[in-house]
């Protein structure tokens, strides 16, 4: 059976590089009926807590993502926090020593720094010499006399050339010579990344390990690990970098506003949308389609359609995307998701009055939070204003349509009416018969002083989501 797993260290917040890796698996192991495991890594004592392991977890479920064995519901396999299988990873880095694979080396923090750049002055690549290698008896109590305490090496052969199959990337390798002895285990007793990956994907039973291409050469130290216990390699596959547009590294300082799933969430994106756009990062369902549903994303990836070039974080298609969702959800739905988002900035007298204007943004907005902007002028803000500001240039239009005299005939239209909300049909008919004037001047003229913009929503559904008295009020004021 395959099995998975996702594992992230708990800083706080997903990235979206690290939210796609942990799409990628799960869809992956959909697909093939498999197991997904989730597994922290929290051995960075200073930046790994609970509180943090907890907000991960979270944001991966707004993703609509689960596993089948983890940190909060268990397994066979566990624990699933790394700073669980502490004495796992110590049991395991001496027994590499018994078997002389490894060492314990006392070199200090001073003493390695020197020989690094001992070696870049020397044009040599910057690896440990391998002086603790061997050690004498003598040497080793000299050493803990001074109280040093050591880490566990592992012993590289230098004369072998190493090498492992991607499913994504093909055949890798490095040169003989190319790697120092690497550590293990440090003198705290917390193992190195490259070696706890390999203790916990080796005792989980992992078979494939979907990750990013920043672990490309990582894994050369990983399988020298795996040959030396006499250990099956996993299926390795690691997934290209998403850029930014400009094909810099993903960042806000490249121009990316949002990076996070926390903030893609608090910017009013659909699990739905994001996903289906994560998912197209590196990976091409056949055919020509963008939309698909969680569904069929799993029925059709496969890693042969995973693609080793880099992707691009297309902001505009992901809010074209996002969009879509909101058109396309049911209206239930659409309401409960744009509420907190509508909440926040305005009030509202009844249901009736925030299904109206929800139904009118509906069209024109790509994120839920776009409301706040389209709203203006709609509903009443907190303080219980309209939000409504026209600019020199919307007046100056307004002017070119000879908008005052148009304003003019439609307030004496207005006024002669009772109902609480117009029918625009009905009063633009007799408007026409009024005044000299095209359509394109007469709906212009009517929607700036309403809604201090020359384009936006549907103009019947507009008027009938204002009440009449409001929209009097406006249009007098703005004439005066």
């Amino acid at each position: 059976m395959i099995r998975t797993r996702f594992a992230p260290s708990p800083t706080g917040k997903l990235h979206v590089g690290g939210a796609r890796t942990a799409l990628f698996n799960y869809l992956f192991t959909k697909h093939h009926d498999g197991i997904n495991v989730l597994r922290i890594e929290d051995t960075d004592k200073n930046r790994s807590t609970k509180e943090s392991e907890k907000k991960l977890i979270k944001q991966l479920k707004w993703m609509g993502l689960d596993w089948d064995e983890g940190p909060d519901i268990g397994g066979p396999y566990g624990p699933y926090r790394q700073s669980e299988r502490t004495e796992l990873y110590k049991e395991y880095a001496e027994k590499l020593v018994e078997m002389d694979a490894a060492y314990y080396c006392y070199c200090t923090d001073e003493e390695l720094e020197e020989k690094r750049e001992k070696a870049k002055k020397e044009g040599k690549p910057p690896i440990y010499d391998g002086h603790c290698r061997n050690l004498t008896d003598e040497q080793i109590e000299k050493y803990k006399d001074e109280g040093r305490k050591p880490v566990i090496r592992f012993k590289v052969d230098k004369n072998k050339k190493y090498s492992f199959s991607d499913n994504i990337h093909g055949n890798i390798e490095i040169e003989e010579g190319g790697v120092g002895d690497f550590v293990l285990l440090r003198s705290d007793g917390l193992p190195v990344y490259n070696f706890a990956v390999v203790i916990d994907d080796h005792l989980m039973k992992i078979t494939h390990v979907l990750r990013g291409d920043d672990h490309l050469y990582n894994t050369l130290r990983q399988v020298m690990i795996y040959d030396t216990f006499g250990w099956e390699r996993p299926n390795f596959a690691h997934l290209s970098m998403i850029l930014a547009p400009d094909k810099s590294k993903l960042s806000k300082r490249a121009g990316v506003k949002n990076t996070y799933v926390k903030e893609f969430k608090e910017d009013g994106y659909l699990t739905e949308a994001l996903i289906n756009f994560l998912a197209l990062l590196g990976w091409s369902p056949d055919g020509e389609r963008e939309i698909l549903s969680k569904e069929e994303m799993i029925q059709e990836f496969t890693l042969d359609r995973v693609s080793p070039s880099a992707a691009v974080f297309d902001v505009k298609k992901l809010k074209w995307m996002n969009g879509k969702y909101i058109r396309n959800i049911d209206d239930k739905k659409y309401y409960e998701l744009i509420r907190p988002f509508v909440d926040e900035y305005y009030y509202y007298e009844n249901e009736m009055k925030f299904k109206k204007a929800a139904d009118l943004i509906r069209d024109s907005i790509d994120t839920l939070s776009d409301s706040k902007e389209e709203l203006k002028g709609i509903l009443k803000n907190k303080d219980g204003e309209y939000d409504l500001e026209y600019s020199k240039k919307i007046r100056e239009k307004f002017d070119e349509y000879n908008g005052k005299e148009i304003i003019e005939e439609f307030l004496k239209l207005l006024k002669k009416r009772d109902e609480k909300y117009i029918d625009l049909r009905e009063v633009y008919k007799e408007l026409q018969n009024r005044v000299d004037a095209g359509g394109k001047a007469l709906f212009r003229s009517l929607r700036i002083p309403v809604l201090g913009k020359e384009h936006g929503f549907d103009m019947v559904e507009l008027f009938s989501s204002i009440e009449r008295e409001e929209i009097i009020r406006r249009c007098e004021n703005f004439i005066c």
